[in-house]
């Protein structure tokens, strides 16, 4: 492992294996340098501002809230302008978004109604 200087105005290293893979070591040695990643709180910015309006939109026309968000992804994302940056911390949040809402359906659904739909629910899946 070779250890190389990345930027040295914020004394950062890089690390170096075998296999050619760099690993920037995140604790600058200046402390009292912003931590913030700014393309990061950009991207929620950018997401916020444009998801909150989709859905009004989607609202207003009688379409599901959760369209506009997902009109939104496409149009911010890699298939659309391509304008996230940080796509990974992206990535990561919108999965705790997912568990989330998946967890408040669950909140929804009550056994009974479960046991009502359980006999159509398989008579149409079969």
């Amino acid at each position: 492992i070779t250890k190389r200087e990345v930027e040295d105005d914020l004394g950062l290293s890089m690390l170096i294996d075998s296999q050619n893979n760099q690993y920037i070591l995140t604790k600058p040695r200046d402390s009292t340098i912003p931590r913030a990643d700014h393309h990061f709180i950009k991207d929620i910015v950018t997401i916020g501002m444009l998801s909150l309006p989709c859905g009004w939109l989607c609202t207003a026309i009688g379409l599901p809230t959760m369209f506009g968000y997902i009109i939104c992804g496409v149009l911010l994302g890699p298939s659309g302008l391509n304008s996230i940056k940080s796509i990974v911390q992206v990535e990561t949040l919108g999965e705790f978004g997912v568990f989330f809402t998946l967890f408040l359906v669950g909140l929804e659904f009550s056994p009974e109604k479960l046991r009502k739909v359980r006999t159509s629910s398989t008579c149409y899946c079969s």
